[in-house]
């Protein structure tokens, strides 16, 4: 057995190190790395939950996209 101390115990500053320079070394796709480099923000736990209330437009999509089925798939 081998201890190696983590760089990183917190999983917002992990992603935040490894996004700020939009995340082009760690496989993150051409456009959404250009869109990082512009800035951003992680949302955790309650954070996510106001801005999912306080947005009807964002509270779609979360939802249509935690769902995961095209909407051809769905039953009407």
């Amino acid at each position: 057995m081998v201890e190696v101390p983590r760089k990183y115990t917190d999983a917002v500053a992990f992603l935040c190190e490894k996004l700020k320079e939009g995340g082009k070394n760690t496989g993150v796709a051409d456009l959404i790395s250009q869109a990082l480099k512009d800035g951003f923000k992680l949302l955790v736990n309650g954070e996510v939950s106001e801005v999912y209330s306080g947005n009807q437009a964002f509270a779609d999509f979360l939802t249509e996209f935690l769902d995961g089925k095209p909407f051809w798939l769905k039953p009407e």
